[in-house]
């Protein structure tokens, strides 16, 4: 409980940091969503992909992303990792990959007059490689790739604006490479700490993510140096089995 609150503390000083009122602040993030769609629907992906390795013990990992995917994006994001080869003299081998799709688009679609059609979907795949350079520290390292669709048709009814931003129809598909580094640290039984960077060479943009986790669920931050919205508090369930 202690970490987090430590992670809204974080959160919440960043924002205030970012905008003394919050209507300030929310028009800037929907002026940049509104510039650049792919950039702001690519960080809310990524916040769903996991790239930490399978723990030491199990074979595998079920995870699905709780903030802030399904709330409040409604995205359905299950993932999957499987271990292929545990750790001896070569590193442990895991590959996976997940499925993101946002739930309620149709629903959307059908219930509002001026919005004919929204949608959107991704995957991604992963292979991550483990080394232990003690019983509570290992390092990992590996790759991913990411696809997204989205698109949003408005009617031509009328224009569309949100906090004095005008919202334009799009359509883009986005994908990116990315290459992963980091260390995890077992503090406890069923206690670890991660840190990573991930660098995505398609879009030379970069990520840096903190996680803590144990036997249910893993809490963190995901920053974001040149994102729409600088800081992540992430919750995710992580099943180990």
């Amino acid at each position: 409980m202690e970490r987090l609150i430590f992670i809204f503390i974080v959160f919440l000083t960043t924002l205030q940091s970012y905008a003394i009122d919050t209507r300030s602040f929310l028009k800037r993030v929907i002026s940049k969503a509104v510039k650049e769609p792919s950039a702001f629907f690519r960080e809310i992906k990524s916040d769903t992909e996991i790239t930490l390795p399978v723990k030491s013990g199990y074979d595998n990992v079920f995870t699905y992303s709780i903030i802030p995917s399904f709330f409040p994006f409604a995205f359905i994001s299950p993932s999957f990792t499987r271990r292929v080869y545990l750790e001896s003299s070569l590193p442990q081998i895991d590959i996976g990959g997940g499925l993101e799709y946002f739930s309620i688009g149709s629903t959307l679609a059908r219930s509002s007059e001026y919005i004919e059609n929204i949608s959107f979907w991704g995957y991604h795949l992963k292979s991550i490689f483990s080394n232990s350079f003690s019983s509570k520290i290992r390092n990992f390292y590996g790759i991913k790739y990411s696809y997204n669709f989205c698109e949003l048709d408005l009617s031509d009814s009328k224009k569309y604006e949100l906090l004095g931003v005008e919202i334009d129809e799009f359509k883009f598909k986005d994908f990116g490479f990315y290459v992963v580094f980091g260390v995890e640290i077992i503090r406890d039984v069923n206690k670890y700490f991660a840190i990573q960077l991930n660098y995505d060479m398609s879009n030379k943009n970069v990520i840096m993510k903190t996680g803590w986790y144990g036997r249910w669920f893993e809490i963190g931050l995901n920053f974001y140096p040149d994102g729409i919205i600088p800081i992540h508090p992430v919750w995710n369930m992580r099943l180990s089995f």
